[in-house]
């Protein structure tokens, strides 16, 4: 019963940590040329040590992972045969975002990903 408990109460603290955050999941596809760029606040600043994964297609497995430096730059290196990417944009204070990416050398353009913070 006491370990039931204290997993109870673990569950309820993770919980709490996490109020607030939101998943924003941009519907569009966005046409890239590379897998990289730019992680950014709503006000243009760069969000430095932003945790970038690229996931399996339901979001569930982190394929690939790295972190923004300084500038909120990025890159993870592209796969064999692979067009379409799921990425996942996680840091603490922000909503978390996911965006679907295909490299392409048609009407692609630089990724800026912009982190709405938390409430």
């Amino acid at each position: 019963m006491r370990i039931l408990a204290n997993f109870l109460l673990t569950l309820c603290l993770l919980d709490i940590c996490e109020a607030g955050q939101e998943v924003v999941q941009y519907a569009k596809t966005r046409n890239v040329s590379t897998l990289s760029g730019t992680v950014v606040d709503t006000t243009g600043v760069a969000i430095p040590d932003a945790q970038v994964c690229s996931m399996s297609a339901g979001w569930k497995t982190e394929l690939q992972c790295t972190t923004t430096d300084s500038d909120g730059r990025w890159a993870l290196s592209m796969r064999p045969k692979e067009t379409l990417y799921f990425l996942r944009f996680v840091k603490a204070n922000f909503n978390q975002v996911r965006i679907k990416a295909r490299v392409t050398t048609r009407d692609a353009a630089p990724l800026t990903v912009e982190m709405p913070v938390a409430t």
